[in-house]
């Protein structure tokens, strides 16, 4: 919700958004503003689950990633996950970086865990 002053600034209020429906569970563990002064918020899934042929099946915790508008409504096409079956994989951290590429700090679990940078474009794809 979004008032004006009679000094003409913009006050928001009620302004608490979920980041998904109450069926997927989420931790949100790092956030940085984007170059469009938007946000990715980054994190886990902490039971992270595809649909198969034979029903779901449980990949463990995945990598999230959120982008959201200026005042924080999410952005859907830019919902994002990463990681390895049966891992416990999570993004810990997020910076953009001055081309406005956003590079967030992970730890991926293959077998054993490791760090890890993602680096992504502005349409949330991998960057090289």
């Amino acid at each position: 919700h979004v008032r004006s002053r009679r000094q003409r600034q913009m006050c928001i209020r009620d302004s608490i958004y979920t980041l998904n429906d109450v069926s997927t569970k989420n931790n949100a563990l790092g956030i940085t503003q984007g170059p469009k002064n938007d946000f990715v918020i980054v994190g886990q899934y902490p039971d992270f689950r595809i649909d198969t042929q034979d029903g779901q099946q449980d990949k463990g915790s995945e990598v999230m990633v959120y982008r959201t508008d200026q005042i924080g409504v999410p952005l859907e096409e830019y919902e994002i996950n990463y990681g390895l079956i049966g891992g416990n994989d999570r993004a810990v951290v997020a910076k953009t970086l001055p081309d406005g590429k956003i590079l967030i700090g992970a730890t991926i679990d293959f077998g054993d865990t490791f760090m890890s940078l993602i680096k992504l474009n502005d349409t949330g794809q991998l960057d090289n």
